[in-house]
Formats: C-alpha cells, sequence, structure tokens
C-alpha cells in the first residue's frame, strides 16, 4: 500500500468516520496542470507534490472533501457551497494543521 493510499484511509477514518469508498484508488499523476483532481473513482495528486508532503496532504484532503460532498449530490468538480461548508469544517477540525 502506498503511503498516498495510506493517508487517504487514514483521513477518511479521522475526518469522515469511514464514510468514504475504501476502494477509491489513490495515485500519482504525471501531467496533470493542477495539483490534484478527483472523480468519483480515483483521486489522482500531481506527482510532482511528491517532495513537498504538507502540499500533497492539503491537496489530497482538498480531493477527499470532493469525494463527501460528490456523495450527497453531483458538485465534484465545483467548489459551490458544499464544497466550501465541506472545507470549513476540516478546517474547524484541525485537518489543515501543519499543512498550510
Amino acid at each position: 500500500m502506498t503511503r498516498l493510499k495510506r493517508a487517504y484511509l487514514d483521513y477518511n477514518d479521522r475526518y469522515w468516520a469511514g464514510k468514504l469508498p475504501d476502494d477509491l484508488m489513490v495515485k500519482w499523476a504525471y501531467g496533470i496542470d493542477a495539483m490534484g483532481d478527483s472523480d468519483p473513482e480515483i483521486i489522482r495528486i500531481n506527482a510532482l507534490l511528491r517532495r513537498w508532503e504538507c502540499a500533497w496532504r492539503a491537496t489530497l484532503l482538498h480531493e477527499c472533501a470532493h469525494i463527501a460532498v460528490d456523495l450527497t449530490g453531483p458538485e465534484l468538480k465545483d467548489h459551490g457551497p458544499k464544497f466550501k461548508r465541506e472545507i470549513r469544517r476540516l478546517l474547524r477540525a484541525g485537518a489543515f494543521d501543519g499543512l498550510l
């Protein structure tokens, strides 16, 4: 298991009470124009972030938030109100402490 997948499973337990899919693929990706992206089956983190643990962890949390919001309705690629509420919840929970 990769450290990326271990981090995903840890965050899922800590911040989503295990509600995100355990079988979601989480991988390093080359050639993407963003720090990360996601769809209902995969989270891709830009492989250029591998050296900067704080950056890839913050990006992973961001993409996990997209997955969590998508479980409640289609807002996966949007940074709309539901997504912003989820990010605020994570900030209050301390998910980004030491990363930002």
